[in-house]
């Protein structure tokens, strides 16, 4: 994939330098899956270190990906940034202590931003009727984050009310679980 000038300029000014870090921190759209940066090319949305990559260093082979040496999925700096195959960012990941924690669910968990405490404070917004954008900004987490805690995909162990902000998803993870 070639990437068009337009699209070259635009994805300039789409980034911030972190000058503790040296990462070029994506400030436009991110994925609510793992943080990363998305480009408009056209009508296709790429991922914004995979375009710095193009961009900057060239042609992305097929069956490799773009691995981050800083571990800031929103980093587009092309000298943070290697190829390598699933398999290499696999055991990149696990070397670095980054994979998932397994049996490390909510606060014990290394990477965990919320607390039991705020979870429940979360849980009582959505009853209320806020949407997800304003507890999330009110928690200082995505969106998805709190998506997420509303159809109880997270934070599973946080009871949540007989309550119809709760109960469509809870019915369809009933109709999902009796149907497997």
């Amino acid at each position: 994939m070639e990437i068009p000038d337009e699209a070259v300029e635009r994805f300039h000014t789409k980034y911030r330098l972190n000058p503790a870090t040296g990462c070029w921190e994506w400030t436009d759209a991110l994925s609510s899956r793992g943080g990363y940066g998305r480009l408009k090319v056209g009508r296709v949305a790429v991922r914004a270190h995979r375009a710095s990559y193009l961009i900057h260093k060239g042609p992305i082979p097929e069956g490799l990906v773009v691995c981050h040496t800083c571990d800031n999925p929103a980093c587009v700096n092309p000298d943070h940034l290697w190829l390598g195959t699933h398999m290499d960012n696999t055991q990149d990941m696990m070397t670095k202590g980054r994979g998932k924690f397994p049996g490390h669910k909510g606060e014990i968990n290394p990477r965990a931003i919320l607390t039991r405490r705020k979870v429940e404070k979360i849980i009582q917004r959505i009853t209320e009727g806020q949407t997800n954008k304003r507890i999330a900004i009110e928690f200082g987490v995505s969106h998805a984050t709190v998506s997420l805690i509303r159809r109880g995909r997270i934070w599973t162990d946080v009871p949540r009310p007989d309550d119809p902000a709760f109960a469509h998803y809870a019915a369809l993870k009933a109709a999902n679980k009796a149907a497997s």
